[in-house]
């Protein structure tokens, strides 16, 4: 056997939740060619985006709405125009931020809804925000009273806060109000609510009550035909009157309760708003019911599968992609395409799930000339799990720090946002330090430190455990000039050898004199400043001593 050829396109294989051992990419994808040849691809690399004033630590979430980037950060929320941020809100609870935006229509639509899994709120085309909980959902007749004008008009008044609540009445030829019409729910109500009515009548009577969305909703928004809607833990799914998310009628809303396992995110997967709990799921559909919620629920389709982390959902193109968990226990990833789920982890990317005690969990999208990557980030195991949707395959990213005297840990993208909308262009905002940076193939390092690109190989035998001699290895890649490191480890990944560089420019890029060896594992590392692809090794073996002398 003199030639051997090793593709360098290796899944990630760790036999436990230990990244030093075993085969392995870092920091590069996997790309099939029409001729059935694979190449391993250099990821793309982040960029500083300035902003100015800074945002403050802890980034909590990354959105694009009407012609500009939102930022939550530090438990406030910032609009970011032509790199200067204005800040708009503060109070927020330093969680993680679900978004969706509603249809776009005459002003002041679209609206931004946002929750941080304590409150949620809503921003108007024209700039205001409004907390949703503390306006006026509605009014309810108890006592018309007498003596009132045919027509008249009544103000809300709250006990602790409140105002701008107003509306209309109509009285019948008694001077008994018969109806009432509320025409502005008002902002940041709070206490007791009392309806005053305008007019020289007497004992009229009237409950006004907020609106109902839900308390500490679980991570997700759903827009679906107008509506937008937010779960909470017990999995009770509330609704925004059409088009209006400034009402939550108490009255419209579903529970997802086949079982009794804790509500933990909401998502839309097609037409289908899925309420994903513990260990199961429920999926249900705009029925368009006349009263109180319009979604009714597919029995049918009701999945004995959960999520484990709502943070872990994310919707690429026509799927639905989540960390998924079972009663007996256990997580995998999951691809929802149609109504069939399909487990996509394998056995070593499920040891970092089941390891982690999911706190520092973030997911995000990225779409690169024909790859669908999903990345998730685990801070608890300091990995970065990325899945190519097209290739079926998973890798490791990470971010190296040796410009600011910083190690290499996992790949410190937390949130991702294409802005402006199909534009390719992504924005990333960092958890730890609030920073935003853009994300493009055109970036070939990182700006902390260099791109460290890493093939590692299984440990070769080349189909026997006899000593073998290899007199060199060529590789098969772009021809730069640039030097590729690669070194060597026999006894499974513990101790290695030193680097020893490959010209990539050189006629022939390889080495030399390699030894002999029985089993041997080895690494390929590029860590330049350019975009670099690599297809294979050939190696070149002597043959093997008479297995009677070793």
């Amino acid at each position: 056997m003199p030639i051997v050829n090793i593709p360098l396109t290796t899944p990630i294989k760790q036999r436990t939740n230990d990244t030093s051992k075993d085969a392995k990419m870092v920091n590069c994808f996997k790309e099939t060619l029409a001729d059935g040849r694979t190449l391993a691809i250099k990821r793309p690399g982040k960029a500083a985006y300035t902003i100015t004033p800074v945002l403050p630590t802890s980034g909590e979430g990354l959105w694009s709405y009407n012609n500009n980037l939102y930022a939550a950060a530090g438990g406030k929320l910032f609009s970011i125009t032509s790199g200067v941020s204005t800040q708009l809100l503060t109070g927020m609870s330093g969680e993680n931020v679900s978004w969706v935006n509603t249809l776009d229509t005459s002003s002041p639509h679209p609206y931004m809804v946002f929750h941080d899994q304590v409150k949620g709120w809503y921003l108007t085309a024209t700039g205001t925000i409004y907390e949703i909980r503390k306006m006026v959902a509605g009014v309810t007749l108890v006592s018309g009273g007498s003596g009132y004008p045919a027509t008249g008009t009544f103000s809300i008044t709250g006990s602790v806060s409140g105002s701008g609540a107003v509306g209309t009445y109509t009285a019948d030829g008694g001077g008994v109000i018969t109806n009432v019409t509320l025409t502005n729910p008002g902002s940041n109500y709070a206490g007791t609510l009392t309806v005053v009515f305008s007019g020289a009548g007497t004992l009229a009577v009237a409950n006004a009550y907020l609106n109902a969305f839900p308390a500490n909703p679980v991570p997700g928004l759903v827009y679906l035909d107008g509506y937008v809607f937010a779960m909470d833990s017990q999995g009770q799914i509330f609704q925004s009157d059409n088009e209006n998310p400034g009402q939550w009628n108490p009255s419209n809303y579903t529970s997802a309760k086949s079982e009794a396992d804790e509500g933990k995110a909401i998502a839309r997967h097609l037409n289908y708003i899925i309420a994903f709990k513990e260990w199961t799921a429920d999926f249900f559909y705009d029925a368009g019911n006349a009263q109180g919620s319009v979604l009714s629920i597919n029995q049918a389709a009701h999945m004995e599968i959960g999520c484990a982390d709502g943070n872990s959902i994310q919707n690429p193109e026509q799927s639905l992609i989540w960390m998924g968990t079972v009663v007996e226990g256990g997580r995998n990833i999951m691809v929802m395409d149609g109504l069939s789920p399909r487990k996509v982890s394998t056995k070593a990317v499920e040891n970092f799930l089941n390891a982690s005690n999911l706190t520092g969990t973030y997911s995000w999208l990225y779409k690169i000339a024909g790859h669908t990557l999903y990345g998730l980030v685990l801070t608890d195991q300091n990995v970065t799990l990325v899945y190519d949707l097209a290739e079926d395959q998973w890798h490791y990213w990470t971010t190296s720090k040796d410009y600011i005297a910083g190690g290499e840990n996992y790949f410190e993208c937390s949130f991702v946002t294409q802005f402006p909308f199909n534009s390719g262009n992504f924005y990333v905002l960092d958890a730890v330090n609030g920073l935003v940076f853009t994300l493009s193939p055109n970036n070939y390092v990182d700006p902390f430190g260099p791109i460290r690109m890493r093939v590692v190989t299984d440990r070769l035998d080349f189909d026997t455990y006899a000593f073998k001699t290899v007199s060199g290895l060529t590789l098969y890649g772009d021809t730069i000039n640039d030097v590729l490191n690669i070194r060597h480890t026999e006894d499974d990944y513990t101790n290695w050898s030193q680097y020893r560089q490959v010209q990539l420019n050189s006629q022939k890029p390889g080495l030399y004199q390699l030894g002999r060896f029985r089993r041997r594992a080895y690494e390929y590392l590029y860590q330049g400043n350019n975009p670099f692809r690599l297809e294979k090794v050939q190696f070149n073996i002597n043959g093997r001593l008479d297995p009677s002398s070793e």
